[in-house]
């Protein structure tokens, strides 16, 4: 028996990858980055964000504490007493309202446009990051005082606001001091 030979030709495959293949792995990683940086981007406004409303809540509460200390000074001073405290707070009535400088101890009526935007104080030896002082860097929050008051009672209502973007927030905190003498 003769043996005969096939001279077949033998097809060898190419393990590697092919266009398609590679396109559709270029198109899944480009979903998987884009999905990645939405999420830093929103991770960082939802960050600038907080930093706004808790900077906004310190703001509200720092000029409430400086009335109601304000107030307690007052009521032990007998040359100031609770009147004296009161008409300090002439300039915040009426809906045009007032400033109120913590650090200085000012307050300054707010024109019909509307109040000062908060100076930004970064030296480390300032106990109040947050004024009017001139010079320094604007900051994004304005900060409004409206007082109203009857013979043994002062309603005050502090409001922040800023921008958040395009969006304007805001922020408002009310206290009733009472003359405890």
């Amino acid at each position: 028996m003769k043996h005969t030979t096939h001279n077949t030709k033998h097809i060898k495959h190419n393990n590697g990858f092919t266009l398609i293949e590679t396109m559709v792995a270029v198109v899944i990683l480009s979903l998987a980055l884009t999905a990645l940086l939405g999420l830093i981007s929103s991770s960082l406004f939802y960050a600038r964000y907080s930093r706004n409303e808790i900077t906004a809540n310190y703001l509200l509460q720092e000029v409430i504490d400086f009335t109601k200390n304000k107030r307690s000074s007052s009521l032990l001073d007998s040359t100031i007493g609770w009147d004296g405290f009161v008409n300090n707070y002439n300039s915040c009535v009426g809906s045009d309202g007032c400033e109120i400088d913590v650090q200085e101890g000012s307050i300054k009526a707010c024109n019909s446009s509307g109040c000062r935007a908060l100076s930004y104080d970064e030296r480390e030896d300032n106990l109040s990051f947050y004024n009017y002082e001139p010079g320094l860097p604007v900051s994004n929050f304005k900060r409004k005082v409206v007082v109203t008051s009857d013979a043994d009672q002062l309603n005050i209502t502090v409001t922040v606001t800023w921008m958040n973007g395009k969006t304007e927030k805001s922020r408002s905190l009310s206290s009733s001091l009472l003359n405890w003498q």
